[in-house]
């Protein structure tokens, strides 16, 4: 009787010489082959002997590697990518990043047999830009994931900031507009104009407009900065941690006591001794 696939190969010892075809020797009821190197999917093996009808086998042969992600995409200089697989449970796997890194080896979760990680760390001027294909390979299997990891060290561009108003006081809010790279994170710092404001104001990205950005920035009523011209400093961030240079938006902080003044009857003259700057918010 002889074996024969339509894929693969057969040997009679673990890892032995390949054949495409094992014989059965008369007078055997049985024989322990080894079959490997077939292709993904469906294969047939037949067993055939002179004089005697053939018989069929359909085998279905999954790959060693069934799923392959990388989080933490893209990257800059200094950043690390894990890379997952999940495929055969206990064997050897290893990961390559396009030329750049070849064979890194990949831990078997404890917990989760056939789940396996690797991280890749992105090195300054030795890892260009670019996006790079990721390979799995777990013992004579492999899979690729096309363009998984994106190396990135380019700063987004903000090309413009502005504010609504430009003279402001305590209690008041004004609108921050800039335009940046889409996709970008954008966020103004306040805290020179108002000592109470401990974190960035996000400004949103138009969902009619790619790259136009606002947000509106409320100056507290217990802020403790005195007159002046302050600036707000708008920034861009990019998914891979890159961030652009300060664009700054001057706003003057102008606070002023109010007060009543009863004139009494007759008076047709009265001297304030007070220095006026602004009537309605309006400069003098």
């Amino acid at each position: 009787v002889t074996l024969t696939a339509t894929s693969g190969t057969f040997s009679e010892t673990a890892g032995g010489a390949a054949a495409a075809s094992v014989a059965i020797a008369s007078g055997e009821t049985s024989k322990v082959v080894y079959y490997q190197n077939a292709a993904i999917g469906t294969v047939t093996i037949t067993a055939a002997a002179t004089g005697l009808t053939s018989a069929t086998k359909d085998v279905v042969v999954n790959d060693t590697v069934s799923s392959v992600t990388a989080s933490g995409s893209p990257v800059k200089a200094g950043g690390t990518v894990t890379v997952t697989a999940v495929g055969k449970a206990a064997g050897t796997a290893t990961f390559s990043v396009g030329t750049i890194v070849a064979a890194k080896e990949m831990t078997e979760s404890t917990t989760e047999a056939g789940t396996y990680t690797g991280e890749f760390t992105a090195v300054a001027v030795t890892h260009a830009d670019g996006a790079y294909d990721v390979t799995v390979t777990i013992d004579t299997g492999s899979k690729v994931a096309t363009g998984a990891i994106v190396v990135d060290n380019v700063a987004p561009a903000l090309t413009a900031a502005s504010a609504d108003l430009s003279l402001i006081k305590n209690g008041q809010t004004l609108v921050v507009s800039a335009t940046a790279d889409t996709g970008s994170s954008v966020s103004v710092d306040a805290s020179a104009l108002d000592t109470t404001a401990t974190a960035a104001v996000a400004l949103a990205e138009s969902a009619t407009t790619a790259g136009s950005y606002s947000g509106s920035v409320a100056v507290s009523a217990d802020n403790a900065a005195d007159n002046g011209t302050y600036a707000l400093s708008v920034t861009a961030t990019d998914a891979a941690g890159n961030t652009s240079a300060v664009v700054s938006v001057s706003v003057e902080l102008r606070n002023y006591a109010s007060f009543d003044l009863a004139i009494p009857q007759g008076t047709s003259l009265i001297h304030l001794p007070l220095a006026v700057s602004s009537v309605n918010d309006v400069a003098t």
